[in-house]
Parts: C-alpha cells; sequence; structure tokens
C-alpha cells in the first residue's frame, strides 16, 4: 500500500511541477502535449525498474532459472501492449511513428539494466521489491484513471461499448488470474 501511495504522490508533484512549464518542448511536441507525453514516459520508465528488479528476483533461489524463464518471457510479451499503450496515447499527439518506437524502446530500457544488479544482489533487493511494485503500479494506476481514461472517452461515442469492453478486459483478467492460481 505504502508504495502505491508513493507514486500516485509522485505522479502528483510530477504534474504540478510539469504545469510551471508552459513552453516544455519534446519532439516536436509543445505544451500541453509535451507535457502530458513527459508524464507518461515518466511512468511508463519507472514501471520498467521495478519489472527489471522483478526479473532479475525472479533468477535467485532454488529453481531461479526456470522462474527467470518464465518471468522474462512473460514481461517480453507484456511489453508488446505497453509500446502499443505508448504509442496510442503519443502518435495523436503529432508525436512521429519513429519517435513513438524510439520512447517505446526508451521506456523499457531500465528492465535489463535493473535486472543485473536485482539478480547479483538478490538478498538486498527482495525485501523493497513488493514497495517498489506497489509504486509503480500506484503511479500507472494514477495516469490511467485520471490523464489516459478522460482522454479517451472524450472521443467515445457510445457508453455501452465502453462499458462491454471495460467488462470483458476484466473478464480475461479474472480468468487468467484463476488459470494462473491452478484452481481449473
Amino acid at each position: 500500500f505504502l508504495g502505491a501511495f508513493l507514486g500516485v504522490l509522485f505522479i502528483k508533484f510530477t504534474k504540478v511541477f510539469l504545469e510551471d512549464y508552459e513552453d516544455v518542448s519534446v519532439c516536436g511536441l509543445k505544451g500541453l502535449d509535451a507535457r502530458k507525453a513527459l508524464l507518461i514516459m515518466a511512468v511508463m520508465t519507472l514501471h520498467s525498474v521495478s519489472e527489471g528488479i522483478g526479473v532479475g528476483v525472479s533468477f535467485g533461489g532454488e529453481g531461479g532459472i526456470r522462474r527467470g524463464h518464465i518471468v522474462t518471457m512473460t514481461m517480453a510479451i507484456h511489453n508488446i501492449p505497453e509500446g502499443v499503450a505508448i504509442s496510442l496515447s503519443l502518435v495523436p499527439r503529432g508525436l512521429s511513428v519513429f519517435y513513438a518506437v524510439l520512447w517505446c524502446i526508451m521506456s523499457s530500457a531500465p528492465q535489463p539494466i535493473f535486472a543485473v544488479p536485482a539478480f547479483l544482489f538478490v538478498e538486498q533487493w527482495l525485501p523493497i521489491l513488493p514497495c517498489g511494485l506497489g509504486f509503480a503500479g500506484g503511479a500507472m494506476a494514477y495516469v490511467a484513471v485520471q490523464e489516459l481514461l478522460p482522454e479517451s472517452l472524450e472521443d467515445t461515442k457510445s457508453i455501452p461499448t465502453t462499458v462491454s469492453a471495460t467488462a470483458f478486459a476484466f473478464m480475461v483478467f479474472l480468468t487468467i488470474q484463476i488459470v494462473l492460481s491452478g484452481s481449473l
């Protein structure tokens, strides 16, 4: 809980800090679009740091090679929709496809960078992993609910479609959780 709370606080302070700079310019984006792009990229990059620590820690201990391979492959597959989410939030703001791809790659760069020291010092990193994952989750949840969701609903004309898509996504999430827990 503490990590999630700190993640939300970090994003709130970052947002307030960025609002003081009207003339922000990033890769051709200016003003509000540039500030939102920076906020999204900060969250995704911080999220990748905690994922990298999770990958490194997963290789530690007995059975670490097998578990580490599973976690690494899961993260690799998981990076595809993250990249799509980044692109879908940046390209409509006017960022070129080339720069969007570059930002997608750079947002995941912390994973291997932090995985290696996490593996080497697994005993020291293990106690802070839950807080780090909570921090990343809180930051991601805040940006999703406060920034991305309202923006996506502006362009959505059909509330039933939005509710159906959200319910379907939640159903898929629950199904995956049940399958992974071995309850079936």
